[in-house]
């Protein structure tokens, strides 16, 4: 009976490690994560910003031409 007891506590402290490095990881992967995450966004917020623009620029262009060119 006292085998099988120290098979349990020793189960239940390999779970217990387990939770621990789990926790552990995700603390450290969090902020990575997120960092990750708000790059990318910036990025495609950049990306959509400039395919906006750049026809509005290209618009300006062609008016000031056809207005120098009167």
């Amino acid at each position: 009976m006292g085998n099988n007891s120290q098979l349990i506590d020793t189960f239940a402290k390999t779970v217990l490690i387990v939770i621990q490095l789990g926790f552990i990881h995700a603390i450290f992967l969090l902020p990575v994560l997120l960092i990750t995450t708000n790059r990318f966004i910036m990025l495609v917020k950049r990306t959509f910003e400039t395919t906006k623009t750049v026809p509005v620029i290209e618009e300006k262009k062609t008016q000031e031409v056809i207005a120098s060119g009167a």
